[in-house]
C-alpha cells in the first residue's frame, strides 16, 4: 500500500521495472477506489442517522485512487507485459481505531462478509465489477 501515496506513481513503476530482471514480477496492493467511493456514500447516509463522522473514518482516499482498470493501465504504461489484477483479502484489524471496543471482535466477521459479497458481485457481473476494499496486481516485465 505505497503506490497510492507517491507523487509520481508512473515514475516509481518505471524505476521498479528497471530494477527487475527479465521475467521479474512486481506485487502491488492498493485501496480500491470503487469500493471506498461506495463506502463513503453509504457512510454519509449513516452519518445523518447516527450523527457521527462515519464516512471519513471508514474510507481511504490518498494522493491517487486506483481501480482495477487504472492500476492495469499504469502498469502497462510503465512497460509491464503480463498484468493480473485481483481482489485482495481484507485486513483483520481496525488500524484507525474507529470502532469501539465492543465492536472490535466483530471486525473480522464484518470484513469477511464484505469480501464474500464482493466475490459474489464479481462473479455475478461476469468479472466486470471488482469491488473489494483493496486490489492486488501481479505484473511481469
Amino acid at each position: 500500500n505505497v503506490l497510492d501515496h507517491l507523487i509520481d506513481p508512473l515514475g516509481a513503476l518505471l524505476k521498479i521495472k528497471g530494477l527487475l530482471e527479465e521475467n521479474g514480477v512486481v506485487y502491488i496492493r492498493v485501496p480500491n477506489f470503487q469500493y471506498h467511493y461506495v463506502a463513503y456514500r453509504i457512510g454519509k447516509i449513516l452519518e445523518q442517522l447516527i450523527n457521527n463522522d462515519f464516512a471519513v473514518k471508514t474510507t481511504i482516499f490518498h494522493i491517487y485512487c486506483f481501480t482495477s482498470k487504472t492500476l492495469s493501465f499504469i502498469l502497462k504504461r510503465a512497460g509491464f507485459k503480463k498484468v493480473h489484477i485481483r481482489w485482495s483479502r481484507p485486513s483483520y484489524e481496525d488500524p484507525y481505531r474507529i470502532f469501539s471496543k465492543f465492536f472490535r471482535p466483530m471486525i473480522p466477521w464484518i470484513k469477511n462478509s464484505i469480501f464474500l459479497i464482493s466475490k459474489i458481485l464479481f462473479l455475478f457481473t461476469q468479472k466486470r465489477l471488482l469491488i473489494s476494499p483493496s486490489i492486488e496486481a501481479l505484473a511481469q516485465v
